[in-house]
């Protein structure tokens, strides 16, 4: 072998062992950037809290039984956001560019899943709040990529886009036979003892989400929300039962309000097919963060008439899961 075939091989050599450890060169842990995008997102306005992103870092068995099967103490704060005004970027509360780091030092390379919380202005956020979206790692031991979703595992573990409803306006609290336009009630085909909205799962006590119904004004610029109550289940009452607008006699036995009377700065009655309200169900953080309509909307009727003839009449509404719930993709390079 001559001189030039010896430096040759000398080379491939080198190459080759350059290759396996590559190959074989675990990821620095302390070597990395987190990254986020989103859609439909929206900003949380004054009063609505903020953002916060959370990774967990669990028993390294946990990647191997498929799930990640942690409590809260094993997420690690990534840092609070917000969502710019044009919904065209994420923002630190103080208004620049967010950048994602950890609140405390962490194996990158144990990271397992990731969720998207909402905090309340005020309250501790040293522990996750109202989990909105949430997705598992998949990925290499260079980049790994986490699909988050509403409807993921640690959230809201259901398709939110199967759930229906109709409504019917109906006054049980009052005597009157032509007030019915004055109340919704969320029952089926005019009755009183079907539930109106199907495949909504209760949600548990411990759960810091609640439903709540809706009527919206759109009359004037800005529209006026007016709650009809918040709920946890449709097998029963709403929290309010009939509401402090209500008559004297009982509401029916499911989510609903009647508006026949002013009362919490609801102006009375209320008539609803005027062709100038919206009957809205959404979800809506606990502790509740405003006195508006989360962005949660999971189902709508944008317009309620106009002009019902009919006190039985139900109304039909649409699933608005894939045109405002929000999703996010967070990225680890390592």
């Amino acid at each position: 072998m001559n001189t030039s075939q010896k430096t040759n091989a000398l080379l491939a050599a080198a190459l080759l062992t350059l290759l396996v450890a590559c190959k074989d060169e675990v990821a620095n842990p302390n070597n990395f950037t987190v990254a986020m995008t989103t859609s439909n997102l929206k900003r949380l306005e004054p009063g609505q809290g903020y953002y916060q992103l959370w990774i967990s870092f669990p028993e390294k068995n946990s990647r191997a039984l498929g799930k990640p099967g942690h409590d809260d103490g094993n997420f690690v704060s990534f840092g609070t956001f917000n969502v710019s005004a044009d919904g065209a970027k994420l923002e630190c509360l103080c208004g620049s560019v967010k950048t994602f780091e950890p609140a405390k030092e962490v194996n990158i390379n144990l990271a397992v899943d990731a969720i998207v919380t909402i905090e309340l202005d005020g309250e501790p956020n040293d522990q996750p709040g109202s989990r909105l979206l949430g997705g598992v790692f998949t990925g290499s031991d260079r980049v790994a990529n986490a699909q988050l979703s509403a409807g993921a595992e640690d959230i809201f573990d259901f398709n939110y886009s199967t759930t229906s409803a109709e409504f019917m306006l109906a006054t049980p609290t009052t005597a009157e036979a032509n007030d019915f336009r004055n109340g919704i009630w969320w029952i089926k085909s005019g009755s009183a003892t079907i539930a109106g909205i199907q495949n909504l799962p209760a949600l548990a006590d411990s759960a810091r989400w609640r439903y709540e119904g809706w009527v919206i004004n759109k009359t004037a610029a800005n529209p006026i929300a007016y709650s009809t109550g918040r709920f946890r289940t449709v097998a029963g009452a709403d929290h309010d039962f009939a509401g402090a607008t209500a008559g004297p006699g009982n509401g029916f036995a499911f989510p609903g309000q009647d508006f026949v009377r002013a009362a919490n700065n609801i102006p009375g009655p209320l008539q609803l097919d005027i062709g100038n309200f919206e009957a809205r169900l959404t979800l809506e953080p606990e502790p509740d963060n405003s006195p508006l309509p989360f962005t949660l909307t999971a189902l709508s009727t944008p317009v309620i008439g106009p002009n019902l003839d009919n006190p039985n009449q139900t109304v039909a509404m649409q699933n608005r899961v894939l045109d405002t719930f929000p999703a996010a993709t967070i990225t680890i390079n390592r």
